[in-house]
């Protein structure tokens, strides 16, 4: 059965299924572009605003202020994915309430369930570090 990418997968994989998602709606048109502008285009825009916090933290010249910068840049581009995975499942909820079907639903959102190119099971490998979308690869 198709499901959507797990909480618990890596960042960069799930910013990947947002916005491959909010391309797909918006090739659709309609209701469905309009319903993944009212979920989506917020967390994308959340998670483009940390990412460039993100940015700028590694820029700091001082090293204390840069790593205290990172931390905090780090944590609110966390937030931002987790937000846009509900965000996610939402949209979701809304494509099923205006009638598509599981099948339809999936040719829209990526469906994790597939493996690797899909999503996998949303399980980081040990040693990736949450949230920066670098060197995660699922298992399983």
């Amino acid at each position: 059965m198709a499901e959507i990418i797990g909480a618990r997968a890596d960042a960069g994989r799930i910013e990947d299924h947002v916005r491959r998602t909010m391309r797909a709606a918006r090739a659709r048109g309609e209701h469905i572009a309009a319903a993944a502008e009212e979920r989506l285009a917020p967390a994308i825009a959340a998670v483009d605003a940390a990412a460039e916090l993100q940015k700028t933290a590694n820029e700091c010249e001082s090293a204390a202020w840069a790593q205290a910068s990172a931390l905090v840049a780090s944590a609110g581009f966390r937030v931002a994915i987790r937000s846009a995975r509900a965000r996610l499942q939402a949209f979701k909820t809304d494509l099923l309430t205006l009638g598509l079907t599981d099948a339809q639903v999936y040719e829209i959102i990526p469906d994790a369930s597939v493996g690797v190119a899909g999503g996998g099971n949303g399980k980081a490998t040990t040693g990736a570090t949450p949230g920066n979308g670098i060197g995660a690869a699922p298992t399983g």
